[in-house]
């Protein structure tokens, strides 16, 4: 009979799979035949609307080793590997961290102004910005009013 090896199930398999990952990795930079692009919109089937560096709309495709381990969202700073053949499509080859496109910046290697969410979306009014109606009252005062808020 097979003794189990003590090491557990699904759990533990996770826990090492984090573990592999090293927080003090180097910073990707773009070569030749590449690009840095922003992600605008998920279009389904992995994949994605970029906005590359020179300018260009793209639709970049997830490559298979990023597939389902990496996931991908509006707004974030992504290396796409450019096509020769077709001008229009790219390949999504890194996903950057919110510190490394911080870096890149900081580098001067991202010369695009990067989007927010907030600016995808439009103005979102937080609960201190919203907007208030000043009405005036018959004897003069100014109140706000309750019923448009």
């Amino acid at each position: 009979m097979v003794r189990n090896s003590g090491k557990g199930g699904k759990k533990h398999k996770r826990s090492a799979a984090k573990s592999k990952h090293n927080d003090s990795k180097e910073l990707v930079f773009k070569e030749d035949g590449q690009d840095y692009a922003q992600i605008k919109d998920p279009l389904g089937n992995c994949r994605f609307s970029c906005q590359c560096q020179d300018g260009k709309l793209r639709m970049g495709s997830v490559r298979g080793k990023m597939h389902k381990k990496i996931w991908i969202a509006r707004g974030d700073i992504v290396l796409v590997g450019l096509r020769e053949f077709q001008d229009d499509k790219c390949d999504i080859i890194h996903k950057y961290t919110n510190e490394e496109g911080n870096s890149l910046k900081k580098y001067e290697e991202i010369t695009f102004h990067v989007e927010t969410e907030e600016d995808m979306d439009g103005f979102r009014f937080g609960e201190e910005d919203a907007p208030q109606q000043i009405v005036e009252d018959s004897d003069g005062s100014e109140d706000l009013n309750i019923d448009t808020i």
